[in-house]
């Protein structure tokens, strides 16, 4: 639950490609809403099909980090025709109804244990 210019420009990704960057709310430029309630990661799926819909995009790459990837996960079952790629970094599946177990996680890691 950090701001979003955290990210800065991915790396670089900027380069080849148009970036937005969402502020959850209560976070970054988002403001804290009076309901806590609206906090849910399911309920801010309605927050990124606004968004789309602001920019006028049929579909999207989509990039979830962190708490971000819960929602990116939720957003891409719910809106599965508005995403092209889904890209998810420390997401943990939870918000699927299941989650990572310490063999899982090392599974993944061994898959890409010769890259730098």
């Amino acid at each position: 639950m950090r701001a979003s210019s955290y990210l800065g420009n991915l790396g670089g990704l900027d380069t080849g490609r148009r970036l937005v960057r969402l502020d959850l709310r209560g976070t970054g430029d988002s403001a804290a809403p009076a309901d806590p309630a609206t906090y849910r990661c399911d309920r801010m799926v309605a927050d990124v099909e606004a968004l789309r819909v602001r920019l006028g995009l049929a579909r999207m790459d989509l990039m979830g980090h962190s708490a971000g990837g819960s929602l990116a996960m939720l957003y891409a079952a719910r809106h599965p025709e508005r995403v092209r790629s889904l890209v998810l970094v420390t997401a943990n599946p939870w918000a699927l109804g299941t989650t990572a177990t310490p063999e899982d996680r090392r599974s993944a890691a061994l898959l890409r244990k010769g890259e730098p």
